[in-house]
């Protein structure tokens, strides 16, 4: 069973839910070595689906939180986020927005928008 560390993540305005916003993308790799892949959500869902393991670590904490596939009720479609636990800063919502891509243009990179 394959494990990845998340260092970074994405957000998205959730289609036809102006405001709604999820995570769409996100890195994994290693604090010593940095972002070696990037994800799109369907990617994770997929790969959680395959029982691959996702997880975060808190910069302060230490601790280990497990990312989970959930159903959102306000838009209906399936996302992730950390399993709850009593800690904050292992939490996928408190994780660095990923640098932008080689890929993407030269536009200036939005802020990390909040769930709302």
């Amino acid at each position: 069973m394959s494990k990845h560390h998340v260092l970074c993540v994405v957000h998205a305005e959730t289609h036809g839910h102006h405001g709604h916003t999820h995570i769409s993308e996100v890195g994994t790799g290693s604090h010593a070595s940095g972002i070696a892949r990037r994800w799109t959500l369907q990617e994770v869902l997929d790969a959680l689906d395959r029982h691959e393991q996702f997880f975060t670590l808190g910069e302060t904490s230490g601790k280990v939180a497990e990312v989970e596939a959930y159903h959102c009720h306000r838009c209906g479609g399936r996302h992730i986020r950390t399993k709850p636990d009593h800690v904050e800063d292992n939490n996928l919502e408190k994780l660095r927005h990923c640098p932008r891509r080689k890929d993407q243009d030269d536009r200036e990179p939005q802020p990390n928008r909040r769930h709302a």
